[in-house]
């Protein structure tokens, strides 16, 4: 081979590695608590770097942020969308619990077992889940559980901010800012699948307080629900090639009748 070829494929491989290790960098500072890591989450350096890296996971998808769940040995992973089109975190439910722990035992509140295991069964939702949906899972591991030790469980975990209530089909679902028990989430619930993804709505979130201090209301916490389709159902919805086409339009149709 001759030595310019032999040239050229070196500067390729070298190219390549280097872009590797910034891929890598950037993962490890996103999943980090790192200061800087708030601004590359909003930087469209990082959205360049990630965007082909997810595509292979759906093929076409259409702008917009859904909940994505993979299961691996029986543990179930919740994927957010951040803030940035093409690039997702992956929340664990046993981080969230773990967070949970230490936010309760710094606010002096007891996190009991039970309320542990609503928690970590609502954690493991790819959507919203109503609470005799939850009875009966919790009913798998404690048969003797009845609606009020439910209940019970949920308003404890509502008033801590671990979970929100969707009001319109009166359901619960994971919050993911345990953080910010105060702020305004804009919750977009996808009428199709049922998929719920939680937006933080600071722009918003001001203009409600000024609302609320015209009328001379306190203002603790407030849920914005949206109704429409999410990204991947919107894709189906709008298929003009059913016959040939690799969507599965049977989930669809069944939701119609």
């Amino acid at each position: 081979m001759p030595f310019f070829y032999r040239q050229r494929i070196k500067i390729l491989f070298s190219a390549y590695f280097i872009v590797l290790i910034y891929r890598l960098i950037f993962i490890f500072i996103l999943n980090s608590h790192s200061p800087v890591n708030k601004v590359l989450r909003n930087s469209r350096i990082v959205s360049h770097l990630f965007t082909d890296s997810f595509n292979h996971q759906r093929r076409n998808r259409l702008p917009g942020f859904h909940f994505q769940t993979k299961k691996h040995d029986n543990i179930t992973t919740i994927g957010i969308m951040l803030g940035v089109k093409g690039v997702m975190k992956t929340i664990n439910p046993k981080k969230l619990l773990t967070q949970a722990k230490t936010i309760c035992l710094s606010r002096g509140v007891r996190l009991t077992p039970q309320r542990l295991e609503i928690l970590r069964l609502i954690s493991t939702q790819p959507g919203a889940i109503s609470a005799y949906d939850l009875l009966d899972l919790l009913r798998e591991v404690e048969p003797q559980a009845k609606p009020p030790t439910v209940y019970r469980g949920l308003e404890f975990l509502l008033e801590q901010g671990f979970v929100h209530k969707i009001e319109s089909t009166n359901s619960y679902v994971i919050c993911h800012h345990f953080e910010e028990p105060s702020h305004t989430s804009a919750m977009f619930i996808c009428e199709n699948c049922g998929s719920v993804t939680e937006r933080d709505a600071k722009d918003i979130e001001s203009a409600i307080q000024q609302l609320a201090q015209g009328v001379g209301f306190h203002l603790r916490h407030s849920v914005i629900e949206v109704h429409g389709l999410c990204s991947p159902c919107h894709e189906i919805d709008s298929c003009t090639e059913r016959a040939t086409c690799q969507h599965n339009h049977k989930t669809e149709e069944n939701k119609k009748k």
